[in-house]
């Protein structure tokens, strides 16, 4: 009777250690789940490495359920990889923003005349003898001979033309101004 109670006892243990196994299983995959739930709305940068782990883990949770292979990669390239699309992000943004302010050559140079005939009213040029080379995206270097009218002295000049998107508006600097006579 001993030998029949204490086999009871072991089976009853075998089964109560089995259920609590698989409760904390379950407990597990609903905490994963819960996890990734609400983990997996955020960018990598607002997750740290434990958390996308936690994200990872339920989605190979999720394809051996369902027998399938696991698309997950590490945090270390899923951090280079959201780096290397904000930039590329970030340069298609900036070539809109240069599309939507004209920055051709034709405008750079029209830009280059105005601001020409208002800041060095005095400096006379012959307007097709100018010399532009492109040098950035929305940057011009334009180099002109110019003439004093009252003595007939000449200068030649290399300016910058460019277009600043913080104020929306064309610049003009001097690179090089020499004094020819």
């Amino acid at each position: 009777m001993r030998s029949k109670n204490q086999i009871i006892i072991i089976c009853q243990s075998v089964i109560i250690v089995i259920l609590i196994i698989i409760l904390l299983k379950l407990n597990n995959i609903n905490n994963l789940r819960k996890d990734y739930l609400e983990f997996n709305s955020k960018s990598i940068s607002e997750l740290s490495k434990e958390q996308y782990e936690r994200v990872n883990n339920y989605l190979v949770y999720e394809a051996k359920k369902l027998n399938k292979k696991p698309d997950t990669i590490s945090y270390k390239k899923a951090k280079k990889q959201e780096a290397e699309f904000k930039a590329i992000n970030e340069e298609i943004s900036r070539q809109e923003n240069l599309k939507q302010y004209n920055c051709d050559e034709y405008t750079l140079i029209n830009s280059f005349h105005e601001m020409m005939s208002f800041n060095n009213p005095y400096e006379k040029y012959d307007k097709t003898s100018i010399n532009a080379n492109n040098f950035n995206d929305c940057s011009i270097q334009i180099s002109v001979t110019t003439k004093e009218p009252k003595y007939g002295w000449k200068t030649f000049w290399i300016f910058e033309v460019y277009f600043d998107a913080s104020d929306s508006k064309f610049h003009m600097k001097t690179i090089k101004k020499d004094f020819l006579g």
